[in-house]
Protein backbone atom coordinates (compact mmCIF):
# COMPACT_ATOMS: atom_id res chain seq x y z
CA UNK A 1 0.00 0.00 0.00
CA UNK A 2 2.46 2.58 0.83
CA UNK A 3 4.69 2.06 -1.82
CA UNK A 4 1.42 2.63 -4.66
CA UNK A 5 -0.04 5.86 -6.10
CA UNK A 6 -3.66 7.11 -5.19
CA UNK A 7 -4.94 5.42 -7.97
CA UNK A 8 -3.49 2.28 -7.87
CA UNK A 9 -4.64 2.19 -3.68
CA UNK A 10 -8.49 0.61 -4.71
CA UNK A 11 -7.46 -1.63 -7.17
CA UNK A 12 -4.41 -3.21 -4.70
CA UNK A 13 -7.05 -3.79 -2.04
CA UNK A 14 -9.59 -5.07 -4.75
CA UNK A 15 -7.13 -8.03 -5.70
CA UNK A 16 -6.02 -9.28 -2.43
CA UNK A 17 -9.86 -9.33 -1.76
CA UNK A 18 -9.96 -11.76 -5.42
CA UNK A 19 -7.33 -14.17 -4.10
CA UNK A 20 -8.92 -14.18 -1.12
CA UNK A 21 -12.14 -14.90 -2.42
CA UNK A 22 -10.70 -17.52 -4.99
CA UNK A 23 -8.70 -19.42 -1.85
CA UNK A 24 -12.61 -19.23 0.21
CA UNK A 25 -14.36 -21.38 -2.99
CA UNK A 26 -11.58 -23.71 -3.14
CA UNK A 27 -11.82 -23.96 0.57
CA UNK A 28 -15.15 -25.03 0.42
CA UNK A 29 -14.40 -27.89 -2.34
CA UNK A 30 -12.02 -29.05 -0.14
CA UNK A 31 -14.22 -29.34 2.75
CA UNK A 32 -16.64 -30.80 0.54
CA UNK A 33 -14.51 -33.59 0.01
CA UNK A 34 -12.41 -34.12 3.18
CA UNK A 35 -15.16 -34.69 5.73
CA UNK A 36 -12.58 -35.70 8.37
CA UNK A 37 -11.60 -32.64 10.29
CA UNK A 38 -7.83 -33.71 11.18
CA UNK A 39 -7.30 -34.35 7.58
CA UNK A 40 -8.98 -31.18 6.59
CA UNK A 41 -6.55 -29.31 8.71
CA UNK A 42 -3.44 -30.61 7.41
CA UNK A 43 -4.42 -30.39 4.23
CA UNK A 44 -5.62 -26.70 4.54
CA UNK A 45 -2.69 -25.73 6.48
CA UNK A 46 0.15 -27.19 4.89
CA UNK A 47 0.60 -25.54 1.55
CA UNK A 48 1.23 -22.14 4.11
CA UNK A 49 4.86 -23.33 4.73
CA UNK A 50 5.94 -22.89 1.17
CA UNK A 51 5.09 -18.99 1.51
CA UNK A 52 8.28 -18.93 4.58
CA UNK A 53 10.04 -18.40 1.40
CA UNK A 54 8.60 -15.89 0.05
CA UNK A 55 9.63 -12.99 2.85
CA UNK A 56 12.98 -12.53 1.45
CA UNK A 57 11.69 -11.20 -1.64
CA UNK A 58 8.94 -8.71 0.63
CA UNK A 59 10.82 -5.32 0.46
CA UNK A 60 10.17 -3.38 3.44
CA UNK A 61 8.19 -0.17 2.97
CA UNK A 62 10.68 2.83 1.37
CA UNK A 63 8.34 5.06 3.37
CA UNK A 64 9.18 3.63 6.74
CA UNK A 65 12.90 3.11 6.14
CA UNK A 66 11.95 7.01 5.00
CA UNK A 67 10.71 8.09 8.34
CA UNK A 68 12.88 5.92 10.18
CA UNK A 69 15.96 7.96 8.24
CA UNK A 70 17.38 4.52 6.59
CA UNK A 71 18.54 6.59 3.35
CA UNK A 72 20.67 3.24 2.07
CA UNK A 73 17.89 1.17 2.25
CA UNK A 74 16.17 3.39 0.51
CA UNK A 75 18.15 3.71 -2.31
CA UNK A 76 18.77 -0.18 -2.19
CA UNK A 77 15.14 -0.22 -2.31
CA UNK A 78 14.91 2.16 -5.79
CA UNK A 79 18.05 1.13 -7.28
CA UNK A 80 15.98 -2.69 -6.93
CA UNK A 81 12.76 -1.61 -8.23
CA UNK A 82 14.56 0.15 -11.29
CA UNK A 83 15.84 -3.31 -12.10
CA UNK A 84 12.98 -5.26 -11.73
CA UNK A 85 10.89 -2.67 -14.37
CA UNK A 86 13.49 -2.46 -16.38
CA UNK A 87 14.63 0.90 -16.20
CA UNK A 88 17.71 2.75 -15.79
CA UNK A 89 18.73 4.42 -12.06
CA UNK A 90 20.82 7.36 -13.73
CA UNK A 91 22.52 10.16 -11.68
CA UNK A 92 19.18 12.31 -12.59
CA UNK A 93 17.50 9.84 -10.11
CA UNK A 94 20.36 9.25 -7.44
CA UNK A 95 20.66 13.14 -7.15
CA UNK A 96 16.91 13.76 -6.41
CA UNK A 97 17.32 10.92 -3.40
CA UNK A 98 20.22 12.87 -2.40
CA UNK A 99 18.36 16.34 -1.98
CA UNK A 100 15.26 14.88 -0.90
CA UNK A 101 17.63 13.05 2.08
CA UNK A 102 19.69 16.32 2.66
CA UNK A 103 16.21 18.60 2.71
CA UNK A 104 15.19 15.74 5.66
CA UNK A 105 18.33 15.58 7.58
CA UNK A 106 18.02 19.86 7.35
CA UNK A 107 14.30 19.79 9.03
CA UNK A 108 15.50 16.84 11.45
CA UNK A 109 18.26 19.70 12.61
CA UNK A 110 15.76 22.41 12.91
CA UNK A 111 13.61 19.92 15.47
CA UNK A 112 15.94 19.60 17.61
CA UNK A 113 17.51 16.40 16.64
CA UNK A 114 13.97 14.62 16.20
CA UNK A 115 13.81 14.50 20.03
CA UNK A 116 10.44 12.83 19.84
CA UNK A 117 9.94 9.89 18.23
CA UNK A 118 6.53 8.95 17.26
CA UNK A 119 5.31 5.89 19.53
CA UNK A 120 2.06 3.82 20.30
CA UNK A 121 1.21 6.58 22.54
CA UNK A 122 1.01 9.24 19.92
CA UNK A 123 -2.37 7.46 18.92
CA UNK A 124 -4.13 8.09 21.95
CA UNK A 125 -2.19 11.35 23.24
CA UNK A 126 -2.21 13.63 19.65
CA UNK A 127 -5.60 15.09 19.50
CA UNK A 128 -6.09 14.42 15.86
CA UNK A 129 -5.11 10.70 16.52
CA UNK A 130 -6.62 9.56 18.97
CA UNK A 131 -10.52 10.13 17.67
CA UNK A 132 -9.31 9.01 14.91
CA UNK A 133 -8.11 6.27 16.42
CA UNK A 134 -11.21 5.44 18.20
CA UNK A 135 -13.45 6.11 15.18
CA UNK A 136 -11.68 3.42 13.38
CA UNK A 137 -11.38 1.15 16.37
CA UNK A 138 -15.17 1.18 16.51
CA UNK A 139 -15.54 0.85 12.66
CA UNK A 140 -13.31 -1.56 12.17
CA UNK A 141 -14.60 -3.95 15.19
CA UNK A 142 -18.49 -3.42 13.45
CA UNK A 143 -17.15 -4.58 9.93
CA UNK A 144 -16.07 -7.31 11.62
CA UNK A 145 -18.84 -8.51 13.48
CA UNK A 146 -21.05 -7.82 10.78
CA UNK A 147 -18.98 -9.60 7.72
CA UNK A 148 -17.75 -12.88 10.37
CA UNK A 149 -21.24 -13.26 11.20
CA UNK A 150 -22.29 -13.36 8.09
CA UNK A 151 -20.17 -15.81 7.16
CA UNK A 152 -21.12 -17.78 10.38
CA UNK A 153 -24.55 -17.91 9.44
CA UNK A 154 -24.61 -19.49 6.24
CA UNK A 155 -24.35 -22.90 7.12
CA UNK A 156 -27.68 -22.34 9.09
CA UNK A 157 -29.95 -21.18 6.07
CA UNK A 158 -30.61 -24.77 5.79
CA UNK A 159 -30.51 -27.17 2.85
CA UNK A 160 -27.04 -28.14 2.16
CA UNK A 161 -24.34 -26.27 4.30
CA UNK A 162 -21.80 -26.72 1.47
CA UNK A 163 -23.67 -25.07 -0.78
CA UNK A 164 -24.50 -21.88 1.31
CA UNK A 165 -21.05 -21.14 2.20
CA UNK A 166 -20.04 -21.96 -1.84
CA UNK A 167 -21.99 -18.92 -2.79
CA UNK A 168 -21.34 -16.94 0.49
CA UNK A 169 -17.58 -17.03 -0.52
CA UNK A 170 -18.37 -16.72 -3.99
CA UNK A 171 -20.54 -13.75 -3.79
CA UNK A 172 -17.12 -12.10 -2.82
CA UNK A 173 -15.78 -11.76 -6.47
CA UNK A 174 -18.89 -9.28 -7.46
CA UNK A 175 -18.14 -7.47 -4.19
CA UNK A 176 -15.03 -6.89 -5.35
CA UNK A 177 -15.97 -5.55 -8.39
CA UNK A 178 -18.71 -3.54 -6.93
CA UNK A 179 -15.75 -2.08 -4.39
CA UNK A 180 -13.46 -1.83 -7.50
CA UNK A 181 -15.94 0.61 -9.28
CA UNK A 182 -17.37 2.44 -6.61
CA UNK A 183 -14.28 3.48 -3.71
CA UNK A 184 -12.75 5.89 -6.35
CA UNK A 185 -15.96 7.33 -7.79
CA UNK A 186 -18.19 7.67 -4.71
CA UNK A 187 -15.15 8.60 -2.71
CA UNK A 188 -14.76 6.55 0.53
CA UNK A 189 -16.82 7.82 2.63
CA UNK A 190 -19.74 7.55 0.36
CA UNK A 191 -18.98 4.07 -0.71
CA UNK A 192 -19.11 2.87 2.78
CA UNK A 193 -22.53 4.47 3.60
CA UNK A 194 -23.75 2.83 0.46
CA UNK A 195 -22.57 -0.52 1.69
CA UNK A 196 -23.66 0.03 5.51
CA UNK A 197 -27.37 1.46 3.87
CA UNK A 198 -27.40 -1.10 1.09
CA UNK A 199 -26.66 -4.32 3.63
CA UNK A 200 -28.79 -3.23 6.54
CA UNK A 201 -31.82 -3.03 4.36
CA UNK A 202 -31.30 -6.71 2.87
CA UNK A 203 -29.98 -8.14 6.41
CA UNK A 204 -33.87 -6.51 8.16
CA UNK A 205 -36.07 -7.42 4.74
CA UNK A 206 -35.01 -10.94 5.50
CA UNK A 207 -36.81 -10.66 8.90
CA UNK A 208 -40.26 -11.03 6.88
CA UNK A 209 -39.51 -14.19 6.13
CA UNK A 210 -41.14 -16.51 8.04
CA UNK A 211 -38.46 -19.27 9.13
CA UNK A 212 -40.53 -22.38 9.29
CA UNK A 213 -41.60 -22.00 5.75
CA UNK A 214 -40.06 -24.42 2.63
CA UNK A 215 -40.62 -21.57 0.27
CA UNK A 216 -38.56 -18.70 2.41
CA UNK A 217 -35.02 -20.26 1.53
CA UNK A 218 -34.36 -18.87 -1.55
CA UNK A 219 -35.49 -15.53 -1.15
CA UNK A 220 -33.51 -15.22 2.23
CA UNK A 221 -30.74 -16.58 0.54
CA UNK A 222 -30.92 -13.96 -1.98
CA UNK A 223 -31.20 -11.44 0.29
CA UNK A 224 -28.58 -12.78 2.49
CA UNK A 225 -25.74 -13.21 -0.58
CA UNK A 226 -27.04 -9.53 -1.37
CA UNK A 227 -26.20 -8.86 2.65
CA UNK A 228 -22.80 -10.35 2.43
CA UNK A 229 -22.03 -8.62 -0.88
CA UNK A 230 -21.89 -5.35 0.67
CA UNK A 231 -20.47 -6.40 3.92
CA UNK A 232 -17.49 -7.49 2.01
CA UNK A 233 -17.18 -3.95 0.28
CA UNK A 234 -17.59 -2.40 3.28
CA UNK A 235 -14.56 -4.82 4.93
CA UNK A 236 -12.61 -3.51 1.84
CA UNK A 237 -13.33 0.07 1.95
CA UNK A 238 -12.87 -0.06 6.00
CA UNK A 239 -9.28 -1.57 5.61
CA UNK A 240 -8.33 1.13 2.84
CA UNK A 241 -9.55 4.17 4.81
CA UNK A 242 -7.32 2.79 7.97
CA UNK A 243 -4.24 2.88 6.11
CA UNK A 244 -4.78 5.85 4.50
CA UNK A 245 -5.39 7.46 7.50
CA UNK A 246 -2.76 6.70 10.22
CA UNK A 247 0.80 8.22 8.91
CA UNK A 248 3.66 6.38 7.63
CA UNK A 249 5.22 6.63 11.22
CA UNK A 250 2.31 4.64 12.87
CA UNK A 251 0.78 2.85 10.36
CA UNK A 252 1.82 -0.26 11.36
CA UNK A 253 0.90 0.84 14.81
CA UNK A 254 -2.70 2.12 14.20
CA UNK A 255 -3.41 -0.76 11.52
CA UNK A 256 -2.09 -3.32 14.58
CA UNK A 257 -4.52 -1.78 16.92
CA UNK A 258 -7.81 -1.90 14.77
CA UNK A 259 -7.24 -5.38 13.32
CA UNK A 260 -6.11 -6.43 17.06
CA UNK A 261 -9.24 -4.97 18.84
CA UNK A 262 -11.96 -5.90 15.72
CA UNK A 263 -10.59 -9.63 15.87
CA UNK A 264 -11.49 -10.02 19.49
CA UNK A 265 -14.73 -8.07 18.98
CA UNK A 266 -15.78 -10.31 16.29
CA UNK A 267 -16.39 -13.20 18.44
CA UNK A 268 -19.41 -11.37 19.15
CA UNK A 269 -20.90 -12.25 15.04
CA UNK A 270 -20.62 -15.97 15.69
CA UNK A 271 -22.06 -15.59 19.25
CA UNK A 272 -24.70 -14.00 18.14
CA UNK A 273 -25.56 -16.76 15.49
CA UNK A 274 -25.18 -19.79 17.25
CA UNK A 275 -27.33 -18.12 20.79
CA UNK A 276 -30.26 -17.40 18.66
CA UNK A 277 -31.48 -20.63 19.03
CA UNK A 278 -34.80 -21.29 17.63
CA UNK A 279 -34.85 -18.54 15.51
CA UNK A 280 -32.86 -19.32 12.06
CA UNK A 281 -31.71 -16.31 10.36
CA UNK A 282 -34.23 -13.85 11.32
CA UNK A 283 -32.72 -12.76 15.21
CA UNK A 284 -29.09 -12.63 13.71
CA UNK A 285 -30.08 -10.23 10.87
CA UNK A 286 -31.92 -8.29 13.25
CA UNK A 287 -28.86 -7.53 14.57
CA UNK A 288 -26.80 -7.18 11.86
CA UNK A 289 -28.78 -4.91 10.22
CA UNK A 290 -28.54 -2.80 13.31
CA UNK A 291 -24.78 -2.73 12.98
CA UNK A 292 -24.72 -1.67 9.79
CA UNK A 293 -26.99 1.40 11.09
CA UNK A 294 -24.68 2.30 13.75
CA UNK A 295 -21.91 1.93 11.22
CA UNK A 296 -23.48 4.04 8.91
CA UNK A 297 -23.58 6.85 11.49
CA UNK A 298 -19.57 6.78 12.25
CA UNK A 299 -18.76 7.11 8.66
CA UNK A 300 -19.93 10.68 9.20
CA UNK A 301 -16.40 10.98 11.92
CA UNK A 302 -13.83 9.82 8.62
CA UNK A 303 -11.97 11.43 6.64
CA UNK A 304 -12.67 11.67 2.87
CA UNK A 305 -8.90 9.86 1.48
CA UNK A 306 -9.74 9.16 -1.86
CA UNK A 307 -6.81 10.14 -4.29
CA UNK A 308 -5.10 12.02 -1.33
CA UNK A 309 -1.19 11.17 -0.78
CA UNK A 310 -0.51 9.10 2.34
CA UNK A 311 0.37 11.33 5.33
CA UNK A 312 4.01 11.01 6.29
CA UNK A 313 4.25 12.21 9.64
CA UNK A 314 1.46 13.13 12.73
CA UNK A 315 1.58 16.77 11.71
CA UNK A 316 -0.07 15.52 8.02
CA UNK A 317 -2.95 13.91 9.49
CA UNK A 318 -6.14 15.51 8.55
CA UNK A 319 -7.63 17.61 11.20
CA UNK A 320 -10.64 15.62 13.39
CA UNK A 321 -13.96 17.38 12.43
CA UNK A 322 -17.45 16.10 11.69
CA UNK A 323 -19.00 15.65 8.32
CA UNK A 324 -21.02 19.38 8.18
CA UNK A 325 -23.25 19.08 4.90
CA UNK A 326 -24.17 16.41 2.73
CA UNK A 327 -22.22 18.47 -0.31
CA UNK A 328 -18.59 16.80 1.71
CA UNK A 329 -20.40 13.91 0.72
CA UNK A 330 -20.40 14.02 -3.05
CA UNK A 331 -17.21 16.09 -3.31
CA UNK A 332 -15.20 13.33 -4.72
CA UNK A 333 -18.33 12.68 -7.01
CA UNK A 334 -18.01 16.11 -8.65
CA UNK A 335 -14.26 16.61 -8.53
CA UNK A 336 -14.32 13.13 -10.70
CA UNK A 337 -16.90 14.46 -12.91
CA UNK A 338 -14.96 17.71 -13.55
CA UNK A 339 -11.66 15.99 -13.79
CA UNK A 340 -10.23 15.24 -17.58
CA UNK A 341 -7.79 12.71 -17.54
CA UNK A 342 -4.87 14.45 -18.34
CA UNK A 343 -5.14 16.38 -14.63
CA UNK A 344 -5.75 12.99 -13.10
CA UNK A 345 -3.92 12.33 -10.22
CA UNK A 346 -1.09 9.88 -10.96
Amino acid sequence: MEILSPKHRTMFSVLVGVFYALGSVASCGLAYAVRNWRMLIVASTLPLVGLVGLFPLMPESPRFNLSKRRFGKVTHFFRRAAKWNGRNFDKDCNDKLLQLFADLSTADHKVDNRSHQPSFRDLFTNKNLRWRTCVLITLSALVAIYYGGLGFLAPKLGNNPHLNVFLTNLVDLPASLLTQLGADRLGRRLMLTVNFIFGGLFCLASVFFPPTADSSYYPVLVLFLFARMFAVSSYTVEELVSCESFPTVLRGEGISLTNGVSGVVSNLGPMIVYLSVGTQWTSPMAWFGGITILGSGLVLFLPETVDLPLPETIEDVQPFAMLRSFDEFLAPVRRRRGRSPETSVN
